[in-house]
């Protein structure tokens, strides 16, 4: 990462919470941006509206809760990293070249909040309305 490393390393020294948001294809190795940042937000490809989505969680008017789709190595030594649906633990012990935890594992991500998914969905009607109206 070079240049973003050095850019993140001087916004760390002026002291600030520093939130960094990742657009990209594939896990990128930010260990020590992982590690010292304050948050991390991971954009992918976000698009023409990315920003207008990344502001939108930042000014607090949605709540961001996704999950990873995939397991974020902490290192190259940890590929190739097909840990979907593994602990942390459990990705470490499939790693042949190191037994540090993934970076982050599947399924991992945090909201603003804590929410619960508890009852099954429920019919309003007795019957639902087909595309046609029927």
């Amino acid at each position: 990462m070079g240049e973003q490393q050095a850019l993140f390393d001087a916004l760390r020294a002026l002291g600030k919470p520093l939130t960094v948001v990742l657009i990209n294809g594939r896990p990128a190795s930010i260990v020590k941006i992982a590690e010292q940042a304050n948050a991390i937000v991971e954009g992918w490809y976000v698009g023409e509206q990315g920003g207008n989505a990344v502001a939108t969680c930042f000014f607090g008017d949605v709540n961001p809760g996704g999950k990873l789709p995939l397991t974020i190595p902490r290192s190259a030594g940890q590929l190739p990293s097909f840990l979907q649906r593994q602990t942390a633990a459990a990705a470490a012990a499939t790693c042949s070249n190191t037994v540090a935890p993934a970076c982050n594992p599947f399924g991992f991500g945090l909201s603003y909040t804590s929410f619960e998914v508890g009852c099954a969905p429920q019919l309003s009607g007795e019957q639902i309305a087909g595309p046609m109206g029927r």
